[in-house]
């Protein structure tokens, strides 16, 4: 409703207190759906810049549970892969708290990239050590 009657402050309150903004309705309309609709652009500019900054977030939440959790890299990561991924997210997440503002919605998504730029190698290796170990073994043969 919020979205609908043009109450940014509202919505500021209703996503602060953890509302999904991918939430849809009935009819298949997010928030930002239906403030678009009603041409709510101070709306749509905020519900815009929190679904680039919750991207950035889920980015870095995910690398921090993939380096932390045995389940997430199957003990694949060696104890420096480690350091490097933990010390990299929390630079980021620091800077992420010294810039958490709308002006700063272009350095979010350019930090995104970045991060999957980061990340990737780390990820690439720990599903290449997977598919080299499920890959079945060649007979070796003995020649005569």
């Amino acid at each position: 409703m919020a979205c609908a009657w043009g109450r940014l402050e509202s919505v500021k309150h209703i996503v602060t207190g953890g509302a999904d903004i991918e939430f849809t309705t009935i009819h298949g309309e997010k928030p930002i759906d239906v403030a678009k609709r009603y041409k709510h652009t101070d709306i749509v500019e905020y519900l815009e810049w929190i679904a680039v900054r919750n991207s950035f977030l889920k980015t870095i939440n995910d690398a921090k549970e993939f380096a932390s959790d045995p389940t997430k890299n199957l003990n694949k990561l060696n104890k420096d892969d480690k350091k490097k991924i933990e010390k990299y997210t929390v630079d980021l997440l620091k800077w992420s708290d010294e810039n958490n503002n709308m002006n700063q919605q272009q350095a979010f998504i350019t930090k995104t990239k970045e991060a999957e730029e980061f990340l990737a190698p780390f990820y690439t290796a720990v599903n290449q050590s997977i598919e080299n170990e499920t890959k079945p073994q060649t007979p070796k043969t003995t020649k005569k």
